[in-house]
């Protein structure tokens, strides 16, 4: 993938590394991380500052909207146009529960949906913080244990933080 002036690689000495990796190895245990970029976008970062704002003022009880951190699959051919506009829900192709940008807990549910590997075998899925308002679908699946899937339908209501780059089933 050809980098993006917003991706800035992460250290594999920053303590962020071991948690990122923790995380998607919980659910995809043979995944091999690679590389870890940090998303550095000011202008989204900005949109999604204003937007909670905007939630707290709204509501008018000065209480900030919960944000949980979630993982979002993406063929190499989006990464780079996600780390440079954020997500927008238009460009989509799937909307199997409603519309909007979805988003799982769990990293192995979010694996089908990168659309394959780059030509040296490469995954990317991004870490995201995803804002819970009253607007974000939060949808529960089973499959031996309980899944949680949000589906943002606002763009400013969810922020690429992480963009990791793995082999799914190294060995």
């Amino acid at each position: 993938m050809s980098k993006s002036s917003f991706l800035k690689p992460m250290s594999m000495s920053d303590t962020r590394f071991d948690v990122l990796c923790d995380l998607v190895q919980a659910s995809l245990p043979h995944a091999c991380i690679c590389q870890i970029d940090i998303v550095e976008n000011k202008d989204v970062e900005a949109a999604f500052d204003a937007r909670t704002f905007e939630f707290v003022g709204e509501r008018g009880d000065n209480k900030l909207p919960e944000i949980d951190q979630a993982f979002h699959g993406t063929h190499v051919d989006s990464a780079k146009q996600i780390a440079e506009n954020g997500f927008l829900h238009s460009k989509n192709r799937r909307a199997l529960h409603g519309h909007g940008t979805y988003f799982a807990q769990n990293a192995a549910f979010s694996f089908p949906y990168m659309g394959g590997t780059d030509e040296d075998g490469l995954s990317y899925m991004f870490s995201c913080d995803v804002r819970l308002t009253t607007e974000v679908t939060k949808k529960f699946y089973s499959n031996h244990k309980k899944e949680i899937v949000y589906i943002v339908p606002n763009d400013v209501d969810c922020i690429p933080r992480y963009l990791i780059q793995f082999y799914k089933d190294a060995k």
